[in-house]
């Protein structure tokens, strides 16, 4: 099994927040382009109007087991043990807020009512905002400047 530096694992984490970037929001252009009228006017659905409920509710609760996790995190004594810890904690933020949007996504689908998108947007968004950088690792996990030149090397 090959092992990677401190550097190479935090680049691939980047990679993968990009990634869920990029596909959240090709999925949104390819729901956008290829949306027909619906067929009859269908009675607004419930699940409508649970879309930004669940998106903003995702929002929060994502942010608040990432701010638990990397709590945790800073705990550990190894920089490897709380790079691993950062990871899932940033992994399972994305989760969350993809979460959010996709269910959006799908009820845009279902209902075609375009004010939906606006909650499909949020959580692209405030991912674009969080996209994962060495500073930002620096400080929420307090590391020394050695640690944080073990990173950077």
């Amino acid at each position: 099994m090959q092992k990677f530096s401190l550097s190479t694992q935090f680049f691939q984490l980047r990679l993968i927040w990009i990634a869920l970037i990029a596909g959240q929001v090709l999925f949104l252009l390819a729901i956008v382009f290829i949306a027909q009228p619906p067929v009859a006017d269908l009675p607004a659905l419930p699940l409508e109007w649970i879309v930004p409920f669940l998106s903003l509710s995702t929002s929060l609760i994502s942010e608040w087991v990432y701010r638990k996790l990397v709590g945790q995190a800073v705990e550990k004594p190894q920089l490897a043990d709380r790079l691993a810890s950062y990871r899932t904690a940033l992994l399972i933020r994305g989760a969350l807020l993809e979460f959010g949007g996709l269910f959006a996504m799908v009820m845009f689908l279902i209902t075609q009512t375009t004010w939906v998108l606006a909650f499909a947007a949020l959580p692209i968004a405030f991912m674009v905002a969080k996209v994962p950088s060495l500073a930002n690792v620096e400080s929420e996990l307090s590391l020394s400047q050695s640690e944080a030149d073990q990173l950077r090397a």
